[in-house]
């Protein structure tokens, strides 16, 4: 029964933290990174190689450092 409160305490802080991004700055990516975390689970068979890991952890590195840029930024940039 403790394992089950743990988890609903662990959902409910994730999803608060969920609620505070979508509201800010870093929308957009959230969106983004949800789109695609969420596609991976729809294919069984693929999944984040461990330096596909290692290098999302470094993009996550830089954004606490502030080293980063908004989506539309990004996408002119890039002339997506």
């Amino acid at each position: 029964m403790e394992d089950l409160r743990m988890e609903s305490a662990v959902d409910a802080d994730l999803l608060d933290k969920i609620q505070v991004i979508e509201q800010g700055r870093h929308r957009d990516l959230l969106r983004e990174l949800i789109d695609i975390l969420y596609q991976q689970e729809l294919k069984e068979e693929e999944y984040f190689s461990p330096e596909d890991l290692d290098e999302i952890e470094a993009g996550f590195e830089e954004i606490r450092r502030g080293e980063s840029v908004s989506w539309e930024a990004f996408k002119r940039k890039h002339s997506l």
